[in-house]
């Protein structure tokens, strides 16, 4: 992962942003090869799965069918939920003795309750990881001037990496943070500028997509694109 922050300063966008976009490919790709046949895996989306944006973005991004994988998931839920309305079935019918230990209540939290979606984990693993990363490489300059021409940080992971950086770095990414918020306002000066009709004759430049390079500044970019 080393590799793979230092190769997404030279990309568009956000660095963790990046990294996290590239983690998410190869999770989705792993996912398609191998999501029918690992029974740890089947039984852990069986215990929650994806969140719907990521089960959108699993359907999108897989080449072939998950039948086996789904089919797993629904039999699954379907035992637990039955054996849930058996057991409160005799309970109720007093056929079965009620104890603390199988309290319905207790059961059904158990069967509502679910585990993370592996898509939202990975994200927040992979962001946590690329701040921790970029707090440690920017203890040497030669790295922060390698930042410097990148797209910088958004600020969701830049806000992130400062609560964890020495504040000698957190003061760098701040400074390096005004310095592009005030290019940006520059750039919107321009556009401004040009929306007057003495000026509006003048070639439009770069000031017109100032707006993309902010809301990806202050929101990041979307892991799907």
């Amino acid at each position: 992962m080393e590799y793979d922050l230092e190769s997404a300063f030279k990309q568009p966008g956000c660095p963790i942003c990046t990294m996290i976009k590239k983690s998410m490919d190869s999770y989705f790709r792993w996912f398609e090869n191998e999501s029918d046949h690992l029974l740890e895996l089947l039984i852990s989306l069986s215990r929650g799965g994806f969140c719907r944006d990521h089960a959108q973005q699993v359907a999108a991004s897989v080449k072939s069918d998950l039948n086996y994988t789904y089919a797993f998931i629904i039999r699954t839920r379907q035992k637990e939920i039955k054996q849930f309305l058996q057991e409160t079935a005799l309970i109720q019918k007093k056929i079965f003795p009620y104890r603390e230990k199988n309290d319905p209540h207790r059961e059904l939290n158990r069967i509502i309750s679910s585990e993370p979606c592996p898509v939202c984990d990975l994200i927040q693993k992979t962001g946590t990881y690329g701040s921790a990363m970029i707090a440690r490489k920017f203890e040497d300059p030669i790295n922060r001037e390698l930042y410097r021409e990148s797209a910088g940080l958004c600020w969701e992971h830049c806000a992130n990496t400062l609560l964890i950086a020495p504040p000698e770095i957190g003061l760098f990414l701040l400074e390096d943070h005004l310095q592009r918020l005030e290019d940006l306002n520059r750039e919107f000066r321009e556009f401004f500028r040009k929306q007057d009709y003495r000026f509006d004759h003048e070639p439009k430049g770069k000031e017109q997509t100032a707006w993309v390079r902010a809301m990806e500044l202050l929101n990041g970019r979307p892991y799907s694109f």
